[in-house]
């Protein structure tokens, strides 16, 4: 081949190695290569680069082996040799990069990519030998078998298809040898061969025939025919990628189109092949003579234009000898002209000699280059050999030795063998270097290291010691600072540094136990905290409610932690459909109009967009002209749309409507119920069960009374009595079923699969509903648990007061007065002279009578006057008539009276008769808020005595219990107080003995309010069911119980002569009960019941007529005035609880942020 034969073929080769390309990697990418008359030398380079580029993709995506392939195409073709360096060092690098890749890469991967490659370049031998080494071994896994096994699979169909046009090819081959087409004939017979098939052995032996002839011409013109590149050949277009080689007259059997295994065929599966069709037949022998035709004019006319005249000679004589036939008239003209052109140039008419002569010439003008660039890059190499730079030496080498194995066809053997062995020595130079340069390297590195080491330990030591002095000092700085955590981590820090650190050991000890100190402060002053915190939380814990719920401060918080409820939601696209629809009113008056123009005026005046299903429409009856009649005012459109469809459709065949993605959808309602959905709704709430309190507590009060009339008995027992009856607890599953009951009878009740229908169904699971129905039963439903929790989210609370006055008044004021008359006769003197303490008023018991006994003495006296005392005497009382006489030597008159006594005793009756009341009784069991008293002493006696009180009492008492309880619910709340008193008395007897054994009884009194309270329908108004009971206890004057026993001789708690006494408790009970229905308006009030008791007492005693002469009547007369006065009063007070209302008057546009 000349050079310039050798450069023009760079353009055709470049172009096949980037169809290559898009063959193996199936981009479609790859920049295409315009075959033309204006490709120049940089379009050459920038086909390169995008070949250069695409194998490394193919390298990155781990197709090593067809990598490598675009490679060596790419050195072995023509084109390689006219690399620039840039492009060559590329070239060189890719390929050393790859096969370093490829040696490490698993041996089986590597061996199904050849088998793929061979496959895809119809090598079938090679296809069968790799995958079969797969198939065998036995480090193959089951993925990489089974892709194996697929090759093996398209080698036998591509076989099978081979044999019945391998014919075809043989004669294909026959014929380019008897027409000189060397070349052709041996890449046919060569990739025949590479097919492995068993021909017959007339076949064999034709083309072992023609096989032998081409070597034999081969040697007697030394030269090669070329050689079938499966790299290069095959894959370009004119060698059978886009063409079946076997047949001249058949397409390509589909399982050649593009690559035989799919990449992205999943591993471990069985590849399928699907054969395509067969299109109408095309010679393709004749379409590869026509791309060869049109190359061969491109090379003439670059040749011609370059001014080289004998290569554009030679092209364009083969053109119009040889393809005359395969171009254009245009086409063949211009090689006609141009050939002529040439001629005359050349100055020839086509002499074979000259021709030679030419292509002798060019082959020595490349093989010049080719020796020029031989030794430019053997120079360069030896240069950088010399300068160290072995790398660039080897590369330099590795262009030379690339050099001269692309110009090896046009230079003599034993210069290429002297430039082989030229570049031989020098790599045997470059390696000896390198061997040199690298145990310099070591020496020197090892000395390096050792100094490097030295030096290091030193630094390190010294950076020991400062880090550790710098530590010291912050962990001094740290412990001022009180952070004993950070200084104990630097002080761990430098004792690891120097474990034996003196200065960290110490400090580690000190440090360690002062933060077991300071924790133990902390926490005794944490624990002092937490006890103030408690106490604190404790009085908060005291301080009043100022409102029936309270809501925390955080609670919108803790509301949008909660989120929304599983439940169906409506996307955002229906709501707005849905909310424009509710919105928009309309007035109507549709006079048979056609269905179809009602839907179209309701999609224009709400711009909604409105999808009419026609089809299942027509099913049921409704066309697009079926007339609608219907006049309404106002109306919404969801109201417009029922009454429209409603009008048009049949009720057994319904229409309906629903929302679907924003759009108004009209169908059947058959076919509006296939679109169904699941959701999950939690009914736990609504299947908890809110009881009746039925078992309201009474106060057993009579067994209390009873037993404090002597007949109770002893010991404890509980505050209420009666009561205690079980609550009435409907079933779980019956009040699941009962909602079940209401949702199947309130939504859509023909469509539940368990009565019947077709479309929904319901489960429980839980407390949770699994429902799966159409959207619009879902809001239905929704709709329908609202309200059933809307009914239970409403509470009563119930405050009811009790409300008792006490006013009470007294006032006393009264004067007794007690006279002695004839307080200095003869008896009264006698007695004084025995006593002289006696006063006339001695002479009278406590009930006025005058005394008969004898009047003792404290005195001694002398009696018969001899000047010595005789003692102490008792002298009788001497009565009326004593006639005098001489009495202990006095003479004393005869006495014709006793000592005459007048006294009143109206303070006693007035004390009794005013001790009515127990407010007058308690204060006439105290002293007198003014008292005098006072005794004049001279021949009469006179004791007087004045008392005057005043009192007013005035006592509210309020006893008001809340209770709150949902709306329709009974309940009750007692609070009682539990009293103990000894009701009775047992006496027991011993010998000599005798006391009482206590009977102890508990009564409790208190308030019971039984409540069942419902709240109006508008929530305006409570009717309320009351029982209510209040009771209080208080205590009468004690009852004294006596004993006695056979002798004086008591013991225990007896008392004296044989008599022994006790008190038992008389209790008194003020009982209220109240048993009422009332309706009362909400946080109003209502007075349910009471009652007034007002007792006066007005008591006056005294002496007949002088207590009726004023003035003087005060002195003879007492007056007592009393008045009580007792008021009670209950009153009742609800208040209706909404949740939704209370949340938004603690937090208003809560419910607005949450959609509710």
């Amino acid at each position: 081949m000349s050079p310039t034969t050798h450069r023009y073929a760079t353009h055709r080769s470049v172009r096949s190695l980037l169809l290559a390309a898009v063959a193996f990697g199936g981009i479609v990418t790859t920049p295409a290569i315009a075959l033309n008359t204006n490709t120049t030398s940089a379009q050459i380079t920038q086909d390169a680069n995008a070949i250069l580029d695409h194998a490394s993709l193919l390298a990155e995506q781990g197709n090593l082996i067809r990598a490598r392939a675009m490679l060596l195409a790419l050195q072995d073709s023509p084109s390689g040799a006219t690399l620039g360096d840039e492009l060559g060092q590329r070239l060189w690098s890719q390929m050393a990069k790859i096969e370093r890749q490829i040696q490490k890469t698993d041996r089986i991967d590597i061996s199904l990519q050849k088998a793929q490659l061979a496959l895809t370049n119809d090598n079938l031998v090679e296809a069968t030998r790799q995958s079969t080494t797969v198939v065998n071994s036995n480090k193959s896994d089951s993925t990489q078998v089974g892709r194996a096994q697929a090759i093996l699979d398209h080698v036998s169909i591509r076989k099978a298809d081979a044999k019945t046009k391998v014919g075809n090819a043989i004669d294909s081959a026959v014929e380019a040898f008897n027409t000189g087409d060397y070349t052709t004939a041996k890449s046919l017979i060569t990739r025949i061969g590479q097919l492995g098939l068993d021909l017959p052995a007339a076949d064999t032996q034709t083309l072992n025939s023609y096989r032998d002839r081409l070597a034999s011409l081969e040697q007697s013109q030394g030269k090669s025919f070329g050689s079938f590149n499966p790299s290069m050949g095959m894959l370009a277009p004119e060698s059978g990628m886009n063409t079946d080689w076997l047949m001249s007259n058949t397409n390509q059997d589909g399982a050649r189109s593009g690559a035989y295994l799919s990449e992205n065929q999943p591993e471990g599966q069985p590849i399928e092949v699907e054969l395509v069709e067969e299109q109408p037949e095309v010679d393709l022998l004749d379409a590869a003579r026509k791309f060869e035709a049109q190359s061969l004019l491109g090379q003439a006319n670059i040749a011609y234009e370059e001014r080289r005249f004998g290569k554009a000679y030679e092209l364009y004589s083969q053109l119009v000898s040889k393809f005359s036939g395969y171009i254009s008239t245009e086409e063949l003209t211009l090689a006609s002209t141009r050939r002529a052109e040439t001629q005359v140039q050349l100055g020839t008419q086509g002499g074979p000699d000259d021709i030679l002569q030419r292509e002798a010439e060019d082959q020595s003008i490349e093989r010049q280059r080719a020796e020029t660039a031989f030794s430019n890059y053997l120079s360069q190499a030896q240069q950088a050999l010399s300068e160290g730079d072995t790398n660039t030496a080897r590369n330099l080498a590795a262009q030379a030795d690339l050099t001269i194995k692309r110009a090896r066809n046009i230079m003599p053997e034993s210069a290429f063998e002297g430039h082989a062995d030229e570049v031989a020595d020098l790599i045997t130079q470059i390696n000896a270097t390198e061997n040199s340069l690298r145990i310099a390297e070591n020496e020197a590195e090892k000395l390096r290291l050792a100094a490097e080491t030295e030096a290091l330990a030193s630094e390190r030591n010294r950076e020991r010691n400062d880090k550790i002095i710098s530590n010291l000092y912050r962990v001094h700085a740290l412990q001022q600072e009180l952070k004993y955590e950070e200084a104990l981590e630097v002080v761990e820090s430098i004792l690891f540094l120097d474990p034996t650190n003196p200065s960290g050991l110490l400090l580690k000890d000190i440090i360690e136990d002062t933060i077991v100190y300071r924790n133990n402060m902390l926490i005794q002053r944490d624990k002092s905290l937490s006890y103030m915190t408690q106490s604190v939380n404790n009085q908060e814990a005291m301080i009043a409610p100022d409102s029936i719920i309270g809501y925390p401060d955080d609670w919108p918080s803790i509301t949008f932690r909660r989120g929304d409820i599983l439940e169906f939601a409506e996307s955002d696209a229906n709501r707005a459909v849905f909310t424009a629809m509710r919105d928009t009113s309309m007035p109507v008056d549709f006079d048979d109009n056609a269905f179809e123009d009602v839907i179209a005026f309701i999609e224009q005046t709400t711009d909604i967009d409105i999808d009419v299903d026609w089809e299942s429409l027509a099913d049921i009856g409704v066309d697009p002209d079926t007339p609608v009649d219907l006049s309404l005012k106002n109306v919404q459109v969801s109201v417009l749309l029922d009454r429209v469809l409603g009008k048009v459709s049949d009720p057994t065949l319904p229409a309906g409507w629903a929302i679907q993605d924003g759009i108004l959808t009209i169908a059947s309602d058959e076919v509006l119920r296939l679109n169904t959905i699941l959701e999950t709704y939690d009914i736990r709430d609504l299947i908890f069960v809110v009881p009746d309190f039925d078992n309201a507590p009474e106060f057993d009060l009579q067994s209390a009374v009873s037993a404090a009339g002597g007949g109770g008995g002893g010991g404890g027992q509980s505050p209420f009595s009666g009561g205690g009856q079980d609550i009435d607890d409907v079933p779980r599953d019956d009040r699941v079923q009962a909602i079940v009951d209401l949702i199947q009878a309130n939504v859509d009740p023909d469509g539940w699969v368990a009565i019947g229908g077709d479309t929904s169904s319901i489960t429980e699971l839980n407390g949770n509903f699994i429902i799966t129905t159409t959207p619009k039963n879902h809001r239905a439903i929704i709709g329908l648990l609202n309200k059933l929790r809307q009914q239970r989210a409403v509470q009563l609370n119930v405050e009811t007061r009790f409300l008792s006055v006490d006013q009470d008044f007294f006032e006393q004021i009264g004067f007794d007065l007690d006279v002695f008359f004839n307080a200095d006769n003869t008896a009264t003197n006698i007695a004084r002279t025995i006593d002289p303490t006696i006063l006339p008023s001695d002479f009278f018991d406590a009930q006025g009578n005058l005394v008969r006994g004898t009047v003792s003495g404290g005195g001694t006296f002398d009696l018969d006057g001899d000047g010595i005392p005789d003692g102490p005497i008792n002298q009788p009382v001497i009565g009326p008539g004593f006639n005098g006489g001489t009495f202990g030597g006095i003479d004393l008159p005869s006495d014709d009276f006793s000592v005459i006594r007048a006294a009143q005793n109206s303070f006693g009756l007035t004390n009794e008769l005013g001790a009515a009341t127990s407010f007058a009784s308690q204060i006439l069991g105290l002293n007198p808020a003014l008292g005098i008293s006072g005794r004049f002493l001279d021949d009469i006696q006179v004791d007087f005595l004045v008392e005057a009180t005043q009192a007013d009492q005035r006592s509210v008492t309020l006893t008001a219990p809340r209770l709150t309880f949902t709306n329709g619910q009974r309940s009750f709340i007692a609070v009682s107080t539990s009293t103990t008193f000894v009701s009775d008395l047992t006496p027991i007897v011993g010998s000599g003995a005798g006391g009482f054994d206590p009977t102890i009884t508990s009564i409790s009194t208190g308030v019971v309010i039984d409540i069942t309270g419902v709240a109006s329908a508008d929530r305006r108004y409570v009717t309320l069911t009351i029982q209510t009971t209040q009771s209080q206890l208080s205590f009468a004057q004690d009852r004294q119980i006596g004993g006695a026993v056979a002798n004086n001789n008591t013991g225990g708690t007896g008392g004296a002569n044989g008599e022994f006494t006790a008190s038992i408790q008389i209790p008194v009970i003020d009982a209220t009960q109240l048993n009422t229905t009332v309706t009362i308006p909400d946080q109003g009030t209502v007075l349910l019941g009471g009652q007034r008791i007002v007792e006066e007492l007005e008591v006056e005693t005294g002496v007949p007529v002088l207590s009726k002469i004023p003035i003087l009547s005060r002195f003879f007369s007492n007056r007592i005035d009393t008045k009580s006065e007792k008021t009670l009063l209950i009153l009742l007070k609800p208040t209706i609880l909404i949740q939704n209302e209370e949340e938004e008057l603690n937090f208003p546009g809560l419910l607005d942020q949450l959609g509710r």
